[in-house]
């Protein structure tokens, strides 16, 4: 065989092993879409009956507080325990309502699944005609003026005398306005509130404006959609409306907590996996700790979600929803592992 003969052999070698690798990327990548998509409807199958059927039992309530009627719905999961147990206050979104959201039709239904397993109360109060007095002070024509964190006060102290209530394990959750609502229990509320999860939910421009500056560090996990139409993930009105107040970036929110809470400002950054390769979404985790008092902050980035809870058993037609994480269930492995820093902090 000549030298030419043997370049040529070798070249064309060559060129049949790199075919040979492209098409085992091909087929390993192939492969990895198959086992992620299966993974994905073997979940679906495995979860949509299991997550919305529930053991418990959901009963409606009424308390007076400041001359009004106000009512919840509670929720009690069956065995509960001796032993102090959690409490969890799920808030609506402004419009909407305890039944709305405690019905399985609901990303927030969620909450009721998780207390069978973990056996802790659920509560969703009713705010006045269906919004919350959050920190907005241009938006009272909207969302009025009633005294929320006095109500959720009331709530806490007669949940604590109907059940074995852990005074060290009481939290806040909402979306949209009951997001708002949940940052300002953290704002006021920071003695009986030991941590928080807002979803598709930003501070005012100027909370200070409307709120008591916060008092002690809280945990807090936010969850916004880059596109969500009514809560400007760039900041701005909400829904582009001037009745309904101006609120921060998602970012600015973010980063206002990590400075209340002086947490290390270099986040851990996780990329989630995406599930659902058909919503045209996937999820960025940050996670920022050495935060005062073992508090953390977790910011969950939407890419491409809109104004609408991400979950994968619950879903909404029609809107820019994320199916690669049950949101209530990430929230609640945050949540459920934080504590008060301490039980005497009022003032």
């Amino acid at each position: 065989m000549t030298l030419e003969e043997s370049q040529m052999l070798n070249t064309l070698e060559d060129s049949n092993h790199s075919a040979l690798l492209k098409r085992k990327a091909v087929i390993v990548s192939g492969l990895y879409s198959l086992f992620v998509t299966a993974l994905f409807l073997v979940f679906i199958a495995g979860s949509s009956e299991a997550d919305t059927v529930t053991a418990g039992t959901l009963t409606d309530h009424s308390i007076g507080h400041n001359g009004v009627v106000r009512t919840y719905k509670k929720y009690l999961p069956d065995g509960l325990p001796d032993t102090p147990v959690p409490l969890v206050f799920v808030l609506h979104g402004g419009g909407e309502n305890a039944d709305r959201t405690a019905s399985t039709a609901r990303a927030s239904f969620q909450w009721q699944v998780l207390a069978d397993r973990d056996k802790f109360i659920v509560v969703y109060p009713n705010g006045v005609d269906n919004q919350w007095h959050d920190c907005r002070s241009d938006a009272h024509s909207i969302i009025g003026q009633a005294d929320d964190v006095g109500f959720i006060d009331t709530l806490i102290t007669r949940l604590s005398t109907e059940h074995h209530i852990d005074p060290a394990r009481v939290y806040a959750t909402g979306a949209s306005n009951g997001g708002m609502m949940s940052y300002r229990l953290a704002f006021e509320f920071s003695d009986r509130i030991a941590a928080i999860g807002a979803v598709i939910a930003n501070l005012p421009v100027d909370p200070a404006g409307e709120c008591t500056s916060p008092i002690n560090p809280t945990t807090v996990v936010i969850m916004n959609g880059t596109a969500d139409p009514l809560m400007p993930y760039g900041g701005g009105r909400v829904a582009n409306s001037p009745a309904r107040g101006t609120v921060r970036s998602a970012s600015d929110t973010r980063d206002f907590w990590v400075n209340v809470n002086a947490c290390n400002p270099t986040p851990v950054v996780e990329n989630l996996p995406d599930l659902d390769p058909t919503d045209g979404s996937t999820v960025t985790k940050e996670i920022y700790s050495g935060c005062r008092e073992g508090t953390h902050v977790v910011f969950f980035r939407v890419n491409g979600g809109g104004h609408t809870q991400p979950s994968i058993a619950h879903r909404i037609a029609g809107t820019r929803q994320n199916h690669d994480i049950e949101s209530v269930h990430v929230i609640w492995e945050i949540l459920k592992n934080t504590t008060l820093g301490s039980l005497e902090r009022r003032g």
